[in-house]
């Protein structure tokens, strides 16, 4: 299989004036704002190529403490993202987000490393794209789960009162919100697995296949990879809702902030 060939920097012109001229015409026909489109774009190009240069030289370094210290920047901006994205800010909610993802997604990715059996699990080309994919995957189930939690408490109140009052626990009160606050959370996640290798190949798979890689090794990189996402995924979201939920009833918080509203 031959290798990929370079892409130049007017090739990389080239697809950022189409996507531009796409967003004039969203704004020109009134269906969608071209400042957002513009800013999306040029973020993507600036925060990719810049990314790009760090990766090349912290690859090229692969010194222990510089790839931890990427490693532990990239988790914290995983958990300053989600908390940016919910509702309710304070100091339980971000103990809440840094559990969910750093007790899973860490472990996850030495479980990972174990199976490729790399020669050095912290070694920079393999803990940063594959935590950062772990990462990257359960800040969208946590948010997705959280923000559920967080909206449908208000709505389901009086059916989790008349459970309380009817002598349930608060497991036994909340446990239709948590069904379906996890449901959501977990669902892309499913239906991904549903169509890969069917409608899509996912990144990872298409990359390598490029690269000049034998497919069916590719495929069962792919699996791997896919495989450890859904239990980052699982586990974090399952982690985040039932610590949101638990919040609600220490102390009697539920009683204070939503029975007397």
């Amino acid at each position: 299989m031959s290798t990929p060939a370079e892409i130049s920097n007017l090739t990389l012109i080239y697809v950022s004036a189409m996507c531009l001229a796409l967003a004039i015409l969203g704004h020109w026909l009134e269906i969608t704002k071209a400042k957002s489109i513009i800013l999306s774009v040029l973020r993507a190009l600036i925060q990719l190529l810049l990314i790009g240069h760090i990766l090349k030289f912290v690859f090229v370094q692969d010194h222990l403490y510089l790839n931890l210290s990427l490693a532990l920047f990239m988790t914290l901006a995983s958990i300053v993202t989600v908390y940016s994205r919910l509702e309710n800010k304070n100091l339980y909610l971000f103990k809440n987000i840094f559990i969910s993802i750093v007790v899973v997604a860490w472990p996850t990715y030495l479980l990972l490393a174990y199976f490729i059996q790399v020669p050095n699990t912290f070694q920079a080309a393999t803990l940063i794209p594959l935590l950062g994919m772990l990462l990257g995957n359960s800040i969208n189930g946590i948010t997705i789960g959280i923000k559920r939690v967080q909206e449908d408490i208000h709505e389901r109140k009086d059916y989790i009162a008349t459970m309380l009052g009817l002598g349930a626990s608060w497991q036994e009160a909340t446990n239709l919100l948590m069904r379906s606050s996890f449901d959501l959370a977990i669902t892309p996640i499913i239906n991904t697995m549903m169509i890969v290798g069917i409608v899509s190949l996912p990144g990872m798979m298409t990359g390598q296949i490029i690269a000049g890689r034998d497919p069916l090794i590719s495929a069962k990189y792919q699996f791997l990879i896919l495989g450890c996402i859904f239990i980052t995924i699982f586990l974090g979201s399952l982690i985040g809702i039932y610590l949101q939920l638990r919040w609600y009833f220490i102390n009697h918080l539920y009683f204070r902030e939503f029975m007397h509203e």
